[in-house]
């Protein structure tokens, strides 16, 4: 119940900077998550290369799943898909903005999140319609994130054909099938495990919306549970609508869901869209998706951000 608050205090943070700084404060706060996330997702991939070369180094780098600060890849590849709408929308140097574009989807690539994955296409589409971005730039940014992202699979061919080239020295036979590149890569298809454990939360919580469909089952009901996760930790509820619906019910999914609709249909009846209104628009779609399979609602980055924008949004002048 207090968590909520937390959560409240994000927005009012973001909404505060720019009351007391404006537009600059706008430009300023979007332009520092961007840089800050992309130097994240920098550090992790300069890792996977390095461990792809056969440099084992004392960090906790998953090669195939980097998770940045939020030690969670499905909460990274949230963070970065936040971050990714910030760039799109505050970064006006073409240029620049296929890099970040091109940078975070290398990060979403080696997060191994399919969640993201398909959100990342979403919003792109979003982008799109929305005219925050342009094909050029995307197709631009797609093809530069490809080719950034073979470079550890480079790396560790350059690293086998090292060791060919020393064994050939030392007058020793190693096979040339040594030559070819062995790096883990993201899981396409989810584990047998992961997707029992996601069928478990949805089946378990399905019930509890089932019992007590009105006003749910209260806070924290499915956690008192007890039922374990793979972790060891208490499971939870794959998926943002259906924790709402099985702990609070449908009252709760409308109290919840009619503002966020609110803001959303009122966005898209904007005669004219500003960077604000386009911030506002890409965050709302990226939770709404992402949150669907997995839980989202405790990222602290939507809420800043949101907060932020509905702060700097101009008055709707609606379309029709």
């Amino acid at each position: 119940f207090l968590g909520w608050f937390v959560l409240l205090a994000y927005a009012a943070t973001g909404a505060l900077v720019i009351k007391a700084a404006g537009r600059e404060g706008f430009d300023t706060i979007l332009l520092t998550f961007v840089a800050a996330t992309a130097a994240i997702v920098a550090i992790e991939f300069a890792l996977v290369i390095i461990e792809s070369g056969g440099i084992h180094i004392s960090l906790p780098v998953v090669k195939n799943e980097i998770q940045g600060f939020a030690q969670n890849r499905n909460s990274f590849a949230f963070q970065i898909l936040m971050a990714l709408s910030a760039a799109i929308v505050a970064v006006h140097n073409s240029r620049t903005r296929v890099l970040l574009i091109a940078t975070f989807m290398v990060g979403l690539w080696w997060c191994g999140s399919r969640s993201g994955w398909g959100t990342a296409i979403i919003l792109i589409l979003g982008s799109l319609y929305l005219r925050a971005a342009t094909v050029a730039e995307m197709a631009s940014a797609i093809l530069l994130a490809i080719v950034a992202g073979l470079s550890p699979l480079v790396t560790a061919f350059l690293a086998n054909l090292a060791a060919l080239l020393v064994h050939l020295w030392n007058g020793t036979y190693i096979s040339l099938y040594a030559l070819l590149p062995h790096i883990d890569l993201p899981e396409i298809t989810p584990s047998a495990a992961d997707h029992a454990e996601r069928l478990l939360s949805i089946k378990h919580g399905w019930e509890l919306f089932i019992t007590n469909p009105i006003f749910g089952a209260g806070l924290g009901a499915f956690r008192n549970l007890g039922i374990p996760s793979s972790s060891g930790v208490p499971l939870i509820i794959h998926s943002t609508p259906l924790w709402i619906m099985a702990e609070m019910g449908l009252v709760g999914l409308v109290v919840f869901a009619w503002p966020a609709l609110y803001i959303l249909f009122a966005e898209f009846r904007r005669k004219k869209r500003d960077s604000a209104s386009q911030l506002v628009v890409l965050c709302l779609v990226a939770f709404a998706v992402m949150a669907m399979p997995a839980d989202m609602f405790y990222q602290r980055t939507f809420w800043f951000l949101i907060g932020a924008g509905l702060a700097m949004r101009a008055p709707v002048e609606y379309e029709w």
